[in-house]
């Protein structure tokens, strides 16, 4: 008797479905605590966050700069031509 019980409970699949269910639920909720991790890093203010905030900050000053350059530049008039 009792190893026909223990045959029974090993051939049943039932729940197999929900146990896959489970593994592929956790295992997404971590790859997507991963990628905050990666995005935000510990704190919130590294990671690829920083590097964004970073590059905008240096394209923002290459800007200015820019435009710095160009309104003190003195250009001179063009030339006025009489053909040849």
């Amino acid at each position: 008797m009792t190893n026909t019980i223990r045959s029974g409970l090993w051939a049943d699949e039932t729940g197999a479905v929900t146990v896959d269910w489970v593994a592929l639920t956790a295992a997404v909720v971590v790859i997507g605590i991963g990628i905050a991790y990666a995005v935000f890093g510990p704190d919130g203010t590294s990671g690829i966050n920083a590097v964004v905030t970073s590059l905008t900050d240096e394209l923002a000053q290459a800007a200015t700069n820019i435009d710095g350059s160009i309104s003190s530049l003195s250009v001179p008039p063009p030339l006025s031509g009489g053909g040849s």
